[in-house]
């Protein structure tokens, strides 16, 4: 007897399949987890590269929305380094924020453009991505099947693309190719697992995987296969429906910035170089609180492991370089739960060094830097550029040391 929270999805045959499939280690289910994945897909693709190898760590993702739960967001810790493009501009925005730091690096390289059959080639050539990949990644829910298929100029390894689990294995559906198209929720998107099997068969790759919550398609290139992966390579053979109920995968806390490099996740990042410490560029809105103030931490033990492994000691001055154009700067320097010291009207383009208050530092204890401004200003106000984020104060460097 079911109970009431008991939903079927698609069918009952696809979960008997299911179960069986957990019994053979050639299939990739059982391997699948997430970390900043929207659902199983980190563990798969973890799984897939397992069994094939890496070359040259290269991904490309296309529609990764605000990048932070994508397909190769995880990969940015494994040293992997890629191309994302991201038609939306609040969402472009958004990644340039806050993935500040990879960018800054150059291990990723971020373009706010949609992806269509026409300018596909060209972004990525202008790019600098040609030739062999080890990862391509297409989420645009609706014309991915057709960009897909109008792909020249690069030859990916491994590809992960969505599918419409709307339709059983058996039928092959594609959507119509619609330049200006939205998806608006409903089931008209993208293309059926076995138009895509078809599709892979023709550019030379075979399927080798469906994830189980039914989201997304794995295909690897077939010189790789090798019999590493479930024979024969149909749709029948490794479909999975939409399941609802395995949409949504935890994993810990939700993320709200990539932590690659970064101190507490800020638009300008922590860099530990010797004795001192230094914070790189402006603030966005964002780091602010409703009051206007920001605060820079320092923290002795928990989460700052250079700490653990050195000789260095807690700062005991900061020097701070202003880059900015508001007048009448206020800066408190204090320590956590103890005094504070205030230093006002500081002016534009100045360049102080601020002496930190004395203090028996001990393992968790905090250096905070408390910065206020009257206004916000943006780049479109002070530079005349097209960024119209509203940014605090800008510093050009912080620095504190003994």
């Amino acid at each position: 007897m079911l109970n009431e929270n008991f939903i079927v999805t698609a069918g009952f045959c696809w979960d008997v399949t299911l179960q069986d499939r957990f019994k053979n280690p050639l299939y990739l289910e059982p391997y699948g987890y997430k970390v900043y994945s929207q659902n199983d897909e980190d563990g798969i693709i973890h799984e897939i590269f397992k069994r094939i190898g890496c070359t040259d760590k290269r991904f490309i993702e296309f529609g990764v929305q605000d990048g932070l739960e994508s397909n190769t967001h995880c990969l940015l810790y494994e040293d992997w380094r890629g191309l994302w493009i991201e038609g939306e501009k609040k969402y472009y925005n958004f990644i340039n924020q806050k993935f500040h730091s990879v960018i800054q690096s150059g291990q990723l390289k971020v373009l706010n453009s949609y992806v269509t059959r026409s300018n596909i080639n060209q972004l990525f050539e202008e790019s600098g991505f040609t030739g062999e990949i080890d990862l391509l990644s297409i989420d645009i829910d609706g014309n991915d099947y057709h960009v897909w298929n109008a792909l020249k100029c690069l030859n990916p390894r491994v590809v992960v693309i969505e599918y419409n689990a709307k339709f059983p294995p058996h039928l092959e559906w594609i959507m119509p190719y619609n330049e200006n198209y939205i998806w608006r929720g409903t089931d008209r998107h993208g293309a059926s697992l076995k138009a895509y099997e078809i599709l892979g068969e023709q550019l030379g790759y075979a399927l080798v995987g469906t994830n189980i919550s039914g989201a997304n398609a794995f295909f690897v290139r077939k010189d790789l296969v090798e019999h590493k992966f479930v024979e024969p390579a149909t749709a029948e053979m490794l479909y999975n429906p939409v399941r609802y109920k395995y949409l949504k995968f935890i994993s810990g806390h939700p993320p709200k910035t990539c932590l690659r490099y970064s101190g507490e996740g800020m638009a300008g990042d922590f860099d530990i170089s010797g004795d001192s410490f230094i914070l790189h560029n402006g603030f966005y809105k964002p780091e602010y609180d409703e009051d206007g103030k920001f605060v820079l931490q320092w923290m002795r033990g928990h989460n700052c492991e250079s700490f653990l492994h050195s000789s260095v000691d807690m700062p005991k001055k900061a020097k701070i370089t202003f880059d900015n154009e508001i007048e009448g700067l206020e800066i408190i320097v204090c320590i956590e739960g103890g005094k504070k010291q205030t230093f006002s009207d500081i002016k534009k383009g100045e360049q102080s060094i601020f002496p930190v208050i004395e203090h028996d530092y001990s393992f968790g204890d905090i250096l905070k830097v408390d910065i206020e401004v009257d206004k916000l200003w943006s780049p479109r106000e002070v530079y005349g550029t097209d960024d119209a984020r509203p940014f605090g104060i800008a510093i050009k460097n912080i620095e504190v040391f003994q």
